[in-house]
């Protein structure tokens, strides 16, 4: 039996991206970059929330052979493809193409260049990990709402982490945080 798409939500995704495109071509960051640049990735993960169910029996395994397993696997095979492809086109050394894969691993902020996109899937990972687990265990709806908020303050509150003498945190784990309250909402508000 297939499943009947929701078109509103197709359009909200189509704007999403819309946006995301038009935001990274402006050359000049005035009025219009900084109102698209508030909105157009909470989009995504509001949307990210919208089908998000509590884990059933403590299925966890299940959970991260559907939802996570397949994005890492993703992740990982793109983003080792296009340090090879680069690798090969730019003319780059063996020790900065390793070197890159192990910044893949790492994640977040240490990707640039033609890897800076995949901030979004560790992000989106570690959110969809995080909402999960507070969907599952905090069953009080005003608990979650605190929690999302303690979240999203917590998450914004501070000029700049390390993480031992690294200048970024694995995967964007303090950006995770403020999707976490944005994949919440989206949950919740459905």
């Amino acid at each position: 039996m297939s499943k009947k798409r929701i078109e509103w939500i197709d359009v909200a995704k189509a704007i999403g991206i819309v946006a995301v495109v038009f935001g990274h071509a402006m050359t000049r960051h005035g009025t219009m970059f900084h109102f698209l640049y508030w909105w157009h990735m909470p989009i995504f993960f509001i949307m990210g929330g919208f089908f998000l169910k509590p884990i059933i029996n403590n299925n966890w395994w299940g959970f991260l052979k559907k939802r996570i397993i397949p994005l890492l696997v993703s992740y990982f095979i793109c983003g080792g493809f296009l340090i090879l492809l680069s690798h090969f086109i730019r003319g780059e050394s063996w020790s900065y193409t390793l070197f890159y894969f192990v910044r893949l691993a790492y994640g977040g902020r240490t990707l640039n260049n033609y890897l800076s996109v995949f901030w979004y899937i560790n992000v989106y990972l570690l959110a969809l990990l995080f909402t999960s687990i507070i969907i599952t265990y905090v069953k009080n709806r005003e608990a979650q709402i605190i929690v999302a908020f303690i979240s999203l303050i917590v998450s914004t509150s501070y000029k700049h982490i390390y993480f031992f003498q690294w200048k970024y945190v694995p995967w964007d784990v303090d950006v995770a945080f403020i999707a976490l309250f944005f994949m919440l909402f989206g949950y919740l508000y459905f």
